[in-house]
């Protein structure tokens, strides 16, 4: 039997790409490469929904209820929203104990796709 790899939870701006779908992959790929299953994956599908997005709102109660720790974000995929960038950052970590994987796109071949970049 093979064992259980932590879990990763995403979140992904659509409003940012052009494929989510497409991006959910890039997800599950930077995920394995740090030695992780991808769980759910959080769309935010606009930015001006209110002063914290709904979808990481979601995201946060996930971490509560699951035991994962780490959260896969395309890079930039933070910023733009009604709250700085800084303090989605904290919430995440203090709030829900997190780390981030900041994804970045075109990561040459050989090499992880993510990397902890805060946290």
């Amino acid at each position: 039997m093979a064992a259980l790899r932590p879990l990763m939870l995403g979140y992904l701006r659509d409003d940012l790409v052009d494929d989510p779908a497409g991006w959910v992959t890039v997800l599950t790929d930077a995920a394995a490469a740090a030695g992780f299953d991808l769980g759910e994956v959080f769309h935010e599908r606009a930015t001006d929904s209110g002063p914290i997005p709904p979808q990481f709102l979601a995201l946060l109660d996930a971490l509560r209820r699951t035991d994962a720790h780490v959260v896969a974000i395309p890079e930039g995929h933070l910023a733009g929203h009604a709250v700085p960038e800084g303090c989605l950052v904290n919430r995440l970590r203090d709030g829900a104990d997190t780390r981030i994987h900041e994804v970045r796109v075109g990561a040459p071949s050989g090499k992880s796709l993510s990397e902890p970049v805060r946290g």
